[in-house]
């Protein structure tokens, strides 16, 4: 058995950037032995010494699409140009590739929505080179007499995943009619997983729910959604969403651009296991926004990141998110935001062995190096130790 002794200039540790210790970690499993005062033999690494990152928002099976889609088409514009090139992606080697990228830039872990089964047999293959990964096998429909057949043929793609790391979860609001919200929500109170939402991503999501208009509701028109259904049209997403969803399931919103402090505040009431899934590379690449990170500052607990799909960001590099949350919020300190790309995001998809330097896990140790006045900024890179 291998054991080396690792230190930096900081290590990230639960308690905070800690100087002076050194990890004891066994090469081959990554195993955390000890952390202790660090010695004259350890390997040193410049920068902090951090877990690997969690990515707790990824469309890895969207990973052909990279340049295909123009940058701020905003949702519907997406959407269209996604459905235009879609079933032209299936691709294995590029998605080995992409998560092979993923975990030399320091991911350790993915939460990673499928639409298909294109990424089962890669999930399947026990490779060393690749995160981990837990599918969110997503189904939409606006159909209510179609909602028990969406979920059944749903429940019948996630047994093509490695067993217990795959589960069923919605897509959107505006892409769910209530009866399928609540099919799922019953089905959730039975299966002790986390579940994922996108939500409030655009104005175009608040103008269907709130007047039944807007180029969301052009698009469902043009699909023959004619006129659209009563459930659009003056209320708020979370006025329609929430009372539909149980309240005692762990939930990842992602994006969550609109997002304030009183829509935040009445979330976490009615689903306090709530955590708060940010996309900023993304939400630049589709909308050119950013996400209300200040209104979330006092539940910053609750904050992973994800980086999203190729088809709507130029890498899934979680780094590069990084970097945009210490451009824009110079009051975030790098060790917070540090903890919402590890720990965070390990807490929120219940991955207790990833996302912190401590006895007994396996979480990986990554180098973040090149910082400036200890700030994460544009030159900033990430090198994987184990």
């Amino acid at each position: 058995m291998a054991i080396r002794e690792v230190t930096g200039s900081a290590l990230l540790l639960p308690q905070g950037l800690t100087e002076g210790m050194s990890i004891y970690v066994e090469d081959q499993t990554g195993e955390i032995l000890s952390i202790q005062e660090s010695t004259t033999e350890a390997e040193f690494f410049s920068g902090i010494i951090s877990p690997g990152f969690i990515n707790a928002h990824c469309h890895l099976e969207l990973s052909g699409l990279k340049g295909r889609i123009p940058k701020h088409t905003g949702m519907a514009g997406f959407i269209r140009a996604l459905q235009g090139v879609r079933d032209s992606i299936n691709n294995e080697d590029l998605y080995l590739i992409a998560a092979q990228d993923m975990f030399q830039s320091g991911i350790q872990a993915v939460a990673d929505i499928s639409n298909s089964l294109l990424t089962a047999p890669l999930k399947a293959d026990a490779r060393k080179d690749i995160p981990r990964f837990h599918t969110f096998l997503e189904v939409f429909g606006l159909n209510p007499e179609k909602s028990q057949e969406i979920q059944h043929i749903g429940l019948e793609k996630t047994k093509q995943f490695p067993e217990a790391s795959c589960s069923l979860t919605w897509h959107a609001p505006y892409s769910s009619s209530p009866q399928l919200i609540q099919s799922i929500g019953d089905y959730a109170l039975h299966h002790a997983h986390p579940y994922s939402f996108h939500l409030l991503e655009s104005n175009e999501e608040l103008e269907l729910f709130q007047s039944r208009s807007g180029p969301l509701a052009a698009l469902f028109q043009e699909w023959g959604f004619q006129p659209l259904p009563d459930w659009f049209g003056n209320t708020t997403v979370l006025d329609f969403l929430l009372p539909l969803l149980p309240r005692d399931i762990q939930m990842i919103w992602v994006h969550g651009v609109l997002l304030n402090s009183e829509s935040i505040q009445k979330t976490l009431n009615h689903i306090p296991q709530s955590y708060f899934c940010l996309c900023p590379s993304a939400n630049e690449y589709i909308h050119h926004s950013i996400p209300p990170v200040l209104d979330l500052l006092p539940y910053s607990d609750r904050i992973a990141l994800g980086t999203d799909s190729l088809a709507g960001n130029e890498s899934l590099d979680l780094l590069n998110d990084l970097k945009i949350l210490s451009e824009h919020f110079p009051s975030v300190s790098t060790e917070e935001l540090l903890f919402w790309a590890t720990r965070n995001g390990a807490v929120c998809m219940g991955w207790h062995d990833l996302g912190t330097l401590e006895v007994g896990k396996s979480p990986g140790l990554i180098q973040i190096d090149c910082l400036k006045q200890g700030r994460i900024f544009s030159d900033t890179f990430v090198k994987r130790i184990v």
